[in-house]
């Protein structure tokens, strides 16, 4: 995982496929909600530190990697061709399936894929929306053989300021970049409308306007 993770051109993907509107992601925490750990910086992309840890990666090249994606998922179809291209140079045979949304998601529940391209609506505030994907086995897309993810994001929110909850999502980064569950690729640029009638949300510490 951290092969591919270093071997994907995320900057590439952003510029060739939607046009440079997004920025490159390590989390689903965006670079200016507070929760952001300035720390952790990601894997970089380096196509030789990625054939550095495929020399050491048990996994057989000779298995295709078996990607799948939405039949109707134009841009992720287009994100799946880059993707496999940039996954040949470390060794890897990449195959790309398309399917039904209904039967991908079938699939993700089951575990019957390798890589799958999602996307999510990321929500600007808290970043406990994203504990779905780390659930413990088919009741999350990720089929995680444990808790521990679950149990990070549970301690975060038994805090009920963001100086309680930080400590606890500046981890899930660390360990975001540390073992890849998840490749996240990018945060595309969103436009946020607000009314002046809401009052009491801090929108400037989200450089929302």
């Amino acid at each position: 995982r951290l092969a591919m993770d270093c071997a994907i051109n995320k900057e590439s993907i952003i510029n060739d496929v939607v046009y440079g509107y997004a920025r490159p992601a390590i989390s689903a925490i965006v670079p200016e909600n507070p929760y952001r750990d300035e720390n952790v910086t990601g894997n970089p992309f380096d196509v030789e530190l990625a054939k550095e840890y495929m020399s050491k990666s048990s996994y057989d090249t000779s298995r295709p990697v078996r990607l799948i994606v939405g039949s109707t998922n134009s841009v992720g179809q287009q994100m799946a061709v880059l993707i496999q291209q940039q996954l040949a140079q470390i060794g890897l045979n990449v195959s790309i399936e398309t399917y039904d949304a209904t039967t991908v998601s079938s699939m993700l529940y089951a575990g019957d894929f390798d890589i799958s391209l999602m996307s999510s609506a990321s929500n600007p505030f808290e970043p406990s929306e994203s504990k779905f994907y780390f659930q413990e086995g088919t009741r999350g897309w990720l089929n995680m053989p444990d808790r521990n993810w679950e149990d990070l994001y549970d301690l975060a929110g038994t805090g009920l300021t963001l100086e309680e909850r930080k400590p606890y999502y500046d981890q899930l980064q660390e360990r975001l970049v540390a073992e890849v569950p998840m490749i996240f690729l990018y945060h595309a640029d969103v436009l946020f409308v607000n009314s002046p009638r809401i009052s009491g949300m801090d929108y400037a510490s989200f450089s929302l306007k």
